[in-house]
């Protein structure tokens, strides 16, 4: 820091001595391509070094510059102008006698006055607010952003349009020749919140003696080598050569040789971290990752941000709230995530959060970043259809709107040419397929058509660079992967090689083009208890079948059957057979890759199990034969026919079925003939009462609470139990057993109760201690009302894969 001699006032003027300092101002010195790396880090140290000094002294810069910087002829360095400098008093110390940080002793008399120079203010500064230590390590970053580079991290036309740019957005990259370690190091400095930046330029100091040691070794990666003077000129020749030798070489090459077959896909992963990273999204260049994650202590569900293969993920949000789906503006400079049924744009590198717009599911950017396609419902009774949202002014246009009786339009995927959008549109709770729509100048062209046929589940859109390909998540094949399908009439689906159990897709727009997708690992077991006989006893349960789901036990309760994954990588079920204790399991059925997709209820007699499975191509009821395996099926109306039961006489089988637009509950014979439809007001999942005259049922499949009862011939349709969910009750020869979810957390005890025939009244049979709430549940109870079984996610984890040079 430069020397002060001495303060004098001589007629009313004030007079500072201080050192005199023989060599140039830093600002002289950054040529227009900035300053090599080795350069930057010798005087980034000596400056970093006399921060810390005055930092330590309670003194904040308050105008940190290169022209506030001098170096001498020999090397020095001098910090300069303190003019604007701020007396702060140190906070208590963390316990090891380091400050924590500083803060001003008067704040209120500078709030909402700005100080300093634009170019290199912090967010806080130019936004007037107090200041402290942080606010200097990021007009720091901003001077060897400059250094690095030969131009300003912000610039604006005017100081106002500056001081906008720092506000709300990031700086360019850096090029290619500056290590990777060192771009990141400076962004770290330049986040816009002082929270998740350094938070002591004494960290700054002792991080640039590090940059600068693996610098000086070699150990510093760089993206290029420098190219001689002497070469230089010669560049302009190179392209006319290469593409000249190429073309020679190309023609000789397929005269003579037969194309060799393409190499396959290289898969890595970006990470392995422990819980849950999901949603990924690449940012525009390929270079950077935004994923949702639910931290080291799966905690909480935020948005991070990492660099492909180097470092570890910064954190960009911090709301209590799950934070999902982050996509990339197409420029780079924002990024969009939803949050509580809301759309939030945040910069990359952190800063002030801003609510878009409500909305849900994965969301869209155009290609121009002036608007987001969203999906939105107006009401709950309408179905959910797609919107544009403007970026600037939050005003909605209406894109899709689902015929009739659809539950809605999903997940939208704008192609980078701006004039297709792919979305999924879904008929049932059961599946969906992919519908491009034509766009021009942000509006929908035409009516949209059926890309895809076979309503499975889809799990998210990417398009390629070029928009000639769309590739998508699927268990159209069974088991879910990745395909590929150009937005063409006619054109059948290709499985990309080596993308098993991949979900949400997302591709970069640069070459070499990157292929990043989600992979999750789940462990879904099937669990026994013997039902407790008092209200306050807890009795601990039994893992007795892994990878298995859907038990229902037998008539007379000594078996049960279910349906099992050959491998928990596999996602291929078929229905089995086992004791009630899971012993002895047997394989019942054997549909050679195709998913069973619900699960199997025996008749009342034992000899035959009723189940759904998707062996046609499409949700179909099927009946096999306990002794002698025969298959026949019995729906083949082109419905979402699911969730089968039967009547307690065996005549009929009761199922879901979505056939007539939505969801309602259906019977059709157990021999075979024409389905009758039962319910009016919706229906899932339906089990006959003991005495045969009257049908309980749930509505929906995402559980929502409530079981209701209607004659087994249809009629009025009454509540029976409001705290009942879809897959967590049973019908038994005393009443229905429920697990009572209302306000229990997952690691909670979880209330068994019991809906008594008798009093129809509900109370408390017991307690679970291990159980939690999750999709596609089933619950069920022996005749008798001693044994319960049901099956439950245990683990849950996943992570993100990567393909580069993705063709």
């Amino acid at each position: 820091i430069v020397t002060i001699h001495d303060i004098a006032s001589e007629n009313g003027r004030d007079f500072i001595v201080m050192e005199h300092v023989a060599g140039k101002t830093l600002d002289r010195k950054i040529g227009r391509k900035g300053m090599k790396l080795g350069e930057v880090l010798k005087y980034a140290i000596k400056i970093a070094d006399a921060l810390t000094a005055a930092h330590a002294a309670g003194i904040v810069h308050r105008d940190l510059k290169p022209a506030n910087i001098m170096v001498t002829d020999d090397g020095l360095v001098r910090v300069l102008d303190f003019g604007l400098a701020k007396l702060t008093q140190p906070l208590p110390t963390d316990g090891s006698g380091t400050q924590s940080s500083v803060s001003s002793v008067m704040p209120q008399t500078d709030a909402g006055r700005i100080l300093g120079t634009a170019a290199y203010m912090s967010p806080e500064q130019a936004e007037g607010k107090p200041v402290d230590a942080r606010s200097d390590i990021f007009s720091f970053g901003s001077m060897l952003y400059e250094m690095a580079t030969g131009r300003r991290a912000f610039q604006g036309d005017s100081g106002l349009s500056t001081m906008s740019a720092i506000l709300n957005r990031e700086p360019a990259p850096m090029s290619d020749e500056i290590p990777r370690e060192f771009e990141k190091f400076v962004a770290h400095c330049l986040r816009k919140d002082p929270a998740r930046r350094f938070q002591h330029m004494g960290d700054v100091w002792i991080a640039l003696e590090d940059l600068k040691e693996e610098s000086d070794s070699g150990e510093l990666w760089t993206g290029a080598t420098p190219v001689p003077a002497a070469k230089r000129r010669w560049r302009v020749f190179v392209p006319i050569v290469a593409v000249l030798v190429l073309a020679a070489a190309a023609v000789v090459y397929y005269v003579w040789h037969e194309p060799e077959p393409k190499a396959p896909l290289k898969v890595v992963p970006i990470t392995s971290y422990p819980g849950v990273q999901e949603h990924p999204s690449l940012s525009p260049d390929g270079r950077e990752l935004a994923f949702s994650w639910n931290g080291e202590k799966q905690d909480n569900i935020d948005i991070y941000v990492q660099r492909v293969n180097v470092g570890m993920p910064q954190r960009l949000t911090s709301d209590p709230a799950p934070d999902m789906y982050p996509l990339w503006s197409p420029d780079g400079n924002q990024i969009a995530f939803v949050r509580g049924g809301y759309v939030y744009l945040i910069p990359p590198r952190g800063g002030t959060e801003r609510k878009l717009c409500r909305a849900s599911s994965p969301i869209t950017w155009s290609p121009d970043g002036k608007f987001i396609g969203i999906t939105y419902q107006d009401s709950e009774k309408e179905p959910s259809a797609i919107f544009f949202v403007s970026v600037e002014t939050g005003e909605k246009q209406r894109i899709t709107s689902p015929p009739p009786k659809f539950r809605g339009d999903r997940r939208p995927s704008l192609s980078p040419d701006g004039i297709n959008l792919v979305f999924n549109r879904w008929p049932s709770v059961l599946g969906s397929d992919a519908y491009i729509l034509p766009i021009a100048n942000g509006s929908p062209k035409g009516e949209p058509w059926r890309l895809t046929n076979d309503s499975t589940f889809n799990y998210g859109f990417a398009w390629t660079p070029d928009s000639r390909e769309i590739v998508f998540s699927s268990d159209r094949g069974g088991r879910r992967g990745l395909w590929r399908v150009p937005p063409s009439p006619g054109k059948e689906p290709e499985r990309i090689p080596g993308t098993d159990d991949g979900q949400y897709p997302t591709i970069s727009k640069v070459p070499p083009i990157r292929l990043a997708y989600q992979v999750t690992y789940t462990d879904t077991n099937i669990w026994h208890m013997e039902i407790p006989n008092s209200p306050n006893v807890a009795n601990v349960p039994t893992k007795i079948l892994a990878d298995s789901m859907g038990p229902q036990f037998s008539p007379d309760g000594t078996r049960i059957t279910y349906s099992s994954s050959s491998s928990r990588r596999s996602g291929i079920y078929e229905n089995w057979l086992a004791g009630s204790d899971g012993s002895n399991p047997e394989q019942l059925t054997s549909f050679a890759g195709k998913r069973t997709a619900g699960a199997p209820t025996w008749s009342p007699d034992g000899r035959q199990i009723v189940f759904d499975s998707m062996a046609a191509g499409i949700i179909d009821i099927f009946v096999i034969t306990v002794e002698n395996r025969v298959v026949r099926q019995l729906t083949d109306d082109h419905g979402f026919n699911a969730r089968p039961s039967w009547s307690r006489d065996g005549r009929w089988i009761y199922f879901g079925s979505n056939k007539s637009g939505n969801h309602q509950i259906w019977k059709v014979p157990a021999e075979g003939g024409n389905a009758r439809q039962i319910t009016k007001g919706g229906g899932f999942e339906a089990v006959e009462a003991p005495e045969g005259k009257v049908l309980y049922y749930t509505k929906t499949y995402e559980g929502t609470p409530g079981v209701w009862s209607v004659p087994v011939d249809g009629g009025e349709e009454i509540p029976v139990i409001g705290a009942a969910r879809s897959g967590y009750w049973a019908v038994a020869d005393k009443g229905i057993y429920f697990l009572d979810f209302s306000g229990m957390s997952d690691d909670s005890p979880k209330p068994l109760k019991l809906f008594s025939f008798e009093t129809r009244k509900v109370t408390q049979i017991g307690t679970i201690k291990k159980i939690r709430l999750s999709g596609a549940a089933c619950f069920s109870v022996s005749r008798d009302g001693r044994w319960a079984s049901w099956h439950q996610l245990d683990r849950i984890e996943s992570n993100i894969m990567l393909i580069d040079n993705f063709r």
